[in-house]
């Protein structure tokens, strides 16, 4: 679901030590976001929810059922020509085996389409293994 006039919010990653923490920035400005930008992954609200209808951030995991066989595994992310994207990483079949797609990765454009049928799974930050060849 996308709205026509999406809530701009923002959530951060630490950069700093082993802090391993997501803050969310609800009402931060972008001051405040320039400011950290160095000590912080930033992660802005792609204005789009999941099946369970959680908010989709950018380098959000999240999958999408592919018939029987397993899940499609793709990442959230602003595209270059503006808008929202999701990049296919690859499939899951329903043993857990991730396998990945070359470099040239198929994108798929998400800003007009419906995404419902996503759930996230985790994000690139606090679940990197999710991009592993088996989970």
């Amino acid at each position: 679901m996308l709205n026509n006039q999406r809530e701009i919010k923002f959530r951060a990653w630490s950069l700093i030590g082993n802090k391993n923490k997501m803050v969310y920035l609800n009402d931060g400005l972008l001051s405040d976001l320039q400011s950290i930008q160095n000590q912080w992954y930033i992660m802005q609200f792609t204005g789009f929810y999941d099946i369970n209808n959680k908010e989709i951030y950018d380098k959000d995991i999240t999958q999408r059922k592919n018939g029987n066989h397993g899940y499609y595994i793709e990442m959230f992310e602003w595209s270059n020509k503006g808008g929202w994207q999701t990049r296919h990483i690859g499939y899951r079949l329903t043993d857990g085996t991730l396998t990945k797609l070359n470099n040239h990765d198929y994108i798929s454009y998400t800003i007009n389409n419906n995404v419902s049928n996503k759930e996230i799974i985790g994000n690139l930050y606090e679940t990197p293994k999710l991009l592993d060849e088996k989970c």
